[in-house]
């Protein structure tokens, strides 16, 4: 049984009612400031006539030395020069008041146009990028004069569901229990968010949502939580941008930015409380925050704050006598500067990455291919993890194919390309020692050529990012419309598109698992599944919540004969459901954040454990936005963008450092939301904030033109690069 359909319901309803009064708000402007105009100009003129030109306080004077000028004075020639000077000072005096009368109308008639110059944007195919835009949007303007209106509209309560509850009250403050959200008290504008230090924010204004009936069918119906191949959603038939929560995104990403600019400049991250830098390493600073924010910053239109990162980036060094990791540089580092050469064409990005990749070009086996562990970027010595005893974590040798092939593709060196093309070939040979046919583990070893069998196969961290590269090296490599000619210099990525599919099967088969919760609710997760024995955890990472965004980029990106529609809705609605249940980690906990592991099978999510650990902590990630902006942008489902508004609102409330940036929190399982008072923190704002996290709660409210997904793929780190146009 499908979900009921959306079509023509109370959305729909406000959608055009906020339309139309928006076009009648704009008509009525712009009538006024003609209107205003036009009583300028009457006023200019009724001055000009009514002046009194021809008393004897205005009338020119003339000089009168003698008797003959006293004639002459009289006379009907002088008569006539009185005028002609008369008449010149009246017109002079008239096109004074003319401009005068300009200039006070002037900024009300082109304030429209100036507002749009402002929000001008680039699409990703040449045009200009959108400037900082620090005003109010038009469209907020609108929706809070439009209060009073929507209000009227019977189908529509006050309040916004997420999930099963309302979104927002009038402070922000997210909740999810089923209570009415309370009325707005500040009548005059959009609701002010406060927090212990006082200073107001504005939040975007609220949508509205079906009515009570239609929503409970929605999250009710015992069928629209299960993974059926008829689970659907109307949806949304344009694809529009929300300004008001672009320009809500934008100011994170701008206070984010800030605040390491401020304190932290030249180190890798911002400890915002301590209001200070950090680095990774002793030996000096690899740059983690500008390099991995320069993409998100051009795409976000801060130009301001993009010249600064550039700036900061370009006195980056590479030759640090430090062990740094070779996965972390690649997706942080080589992956950021390649996206910024991608989108400027800035050929400094590129010849820094170069620099860059020939260093790490040294972890990877020449033989073989696979790489990991640690690279000392001064005396090239590699150094393996003690942790994995002599094996090489899978998603550090997997999760470097794509930055060298691009890297090999623009620089024409190949050495980056032949070590991808290597790696290519030894995983077509590690395929078949997987334990099941695409049930990687988390290790392989590097003498053997084998996959290590462990026992316990999950997604998460240690195996996500391989998964994930299966799928995007065929996207970028795998030629027009992903069906590379077996001729071509791109036929070596076909093996990794044939491992995702195999992979992807196995993961519904072994790692999926649909649980009914106490309450009888149907709650759907990826964990590790334990082989041979069949078992499974009852946990789930939040690292794994990126996997329904990449089913669905491979649902997007299928070729021709990959096409099963059954499999294909099977695929999609796993997505839909798994996503969910990564929303719900956030709705259901105490402060509106999720956790690094979450309990799945209790009567609410959880932080897995007791106490405040590893696993209780929320630093800022990004997975659960990915998958939506990725599901948004396959579906145009509005839930979606309600979801990731309510994320964000969470992070804005609960992690938001007053003085500049963000901070993580040690245990979001415990305290109230916006009380943080006696609250431990997580004092670091990972680069991947402004990288990962706000560019995708950014773009999954942009229009789908801005970094088109037929165009451009994202490593795993958020940075776009271009997909090439292969002959």
């Amino acid at each position: 049984m499908s979900s009921p359909s959306r079509a023509g319901s109370s959305p729909d309803r406000v959608a055009l009612l906020r339309e139309e009064k928006a076009e009648k708000a704009a008509r009525t402007a712009y009538l006024d400031r003609m209107n205003q105009i036009t009583q300028g100009l009457s006023i200019a003129t009724n001055l000009a006539s009514q002046w009194p030109w021809h008393s004897q306080k205005m009338a020119l004077p003339v000089q009168s030395n003698s008797s003959a000028g006293s004639e002459e004075a009289a006379s009907p020639r002088s008569a006539s020069l009185r005028e002609r000077r008369n008449r010149v000072l009246r017109f002079r005096i008239i096109l004074g008041a003319l401009a005068v009368a300009a200039l006070v109308a002037a900024p009300w008639l082109f304030q429209g146009r100036f507002n749009a110059m402002l929000g001008s944007r680039i699409k990703m195919g040449g045009d200009r990028l959108p400037r900082d835009d620090q005003t109010s949007t038009f469209n907020s303007i609108v929706d809070a004069s439009l209060e009073s209106d929507l209000n009227r509209v019977e189908e529509i309560p006050t309040r916004v569901i997420w999930q099963n509850g309302p979104l927002s009250d009038s402070t922000g403050d997210l909740r999810f229990t089923g209570q009415e959200a309370n009325s707005n008290p500040n009548e005059n504008g959009p609701p002010v968010r406060t927090d212990e230090i006082g200073q107001g924010r504005p939040i975007p204004s609220q949508e509205r949502a079906p009515d009570a009936k239609e929503m409970n069918r929605i999250l009710e119906d015992e069928d629209s939580h299960k993974f059926s191949a008829n689970t659907k959603k109307q949806a949304s038939p344009k694809a529009s941008r929300d300004d008001e929560m672009l320009d809500f995104v934008r100011d994170m990403i701008r206070h984010a930015w800030r605040g390491y600019h401020t304190y932290a400049s030249a180190h890798d991250d911002l400890a915002p409380i301590a209001h200070t830098g950090r680095n990774w390493y002793p030996a000096g600073s690899l740059y983690n925050t500008p390099v991995d924010s320069l993409d998100t910053l051009w795409i976000a239109g801060l130009e301001k704050e993009y010249e600064e990162a550039r700036v900061l980036v370009k006195k980056a060094n590479w030759d640090v006598d430090a062990s740094v990791s070779f996965f972390e540089t690649t997706i942080r580092q080589l992956g950021g500067l390649l996206s910024a050469h991608s989108l400027t064409q800035d050929p400094l990005y590129l010849n820094l990455s170069h620099s860059l990749g020939l260093r790490l070009l040294k972890a990877v086996d020449p033989s073989s291919g696979l790489a990991g562990g640690a690279i000392n970027l001064h005396t090239g010595a590699h150094v393996a993890h003690d942790w994995l005893q002599g094996m090489v974590g899978t998603a550090e040798t997997g999760t470097y194919a794509l930055e060298f092939a691009y890297l090999g593709k623009w620089t024409e060196d190949e050495r980056f390309t032949g070590a991808v093309k290597d790696l290519s070939r030894t995983m077509e040979k590690l395929r078949g020692t997987t334990p099941v046919p695409g049930v990687w583990s988390d290790r392989i070893d590097p003498r053997g050529l084998n996959v290590v069998h462990t026992g316990r196969y999950g997604v998460g961290g240690g195996i996500d990012s391989f998964y994930e590269y299966l799928l995007k090296i065929w996207v970028w490599a795998g030629g027009p419309g992903g069906e590379a000619d077996v001729n071509t210099d791109t036929a070596w990525a076909q093996v990794w598109r044939d491992m995702y599919e195999e992979s992807v099967d196995a993961m519904l088969s072994h790692n999926g698992v649909n649980h009914t919760r106490p309450n009888g609710e149907s709650v759907a997760f990826l964990t590790s599944w334990h082989h041979p024995s069949g078992g499974h955890d009852s946990t789930m990472e939040h690292l794994a919540c990126f996997i329904p965004g990449m089913f669905v980029l491979g649902i997007m990106t299928a070729p021709e004969k990959l096409k099963d529609t059954h499999r294909e809705a099977k695929i999609l609605s796993w997505a839909k459901g798994v996503a969910e249940s990564c929303v719900r980690m956030y709705s259901e906990g105490p402060l509106g954040l999720a956790s690094d592991l979450v309990e799945m099978t209790g009567e609410t999510l959880r932080p897995a454990g007791w106490g405040t650990s590893y696993h209780t902590r929320y630093i800022l990630r990004p997975e659960t936005l990915e998958s939506l902006f990725l599901l948004w942008r396959h579906t145009h489902d509005p839930i979606y963008r309600q979801w990731a508004r309510g994320i964000l609102l969470s992070i804005e409330r609960e992690c938001r450092i007053e003085t500049g940036g963000y901070a993580g929190i040690a245990n979001v399982g415990v305290g109230n939301r916006g009380e943080r008072h006696g609250r431990e923190w997580n004092d670091m704002q990972e680069s991947f904030l402004i990288a990962e996290t706000l560019k995708y709660g950014y773009l999954i409210f942009e229009e789908d033109d801005v970094v088109r997904l037929d165009e451009w793929v994202f490593n795993t780190e958020a940075h776009p690069l271009r997909i090439p146009k292969w002959t």
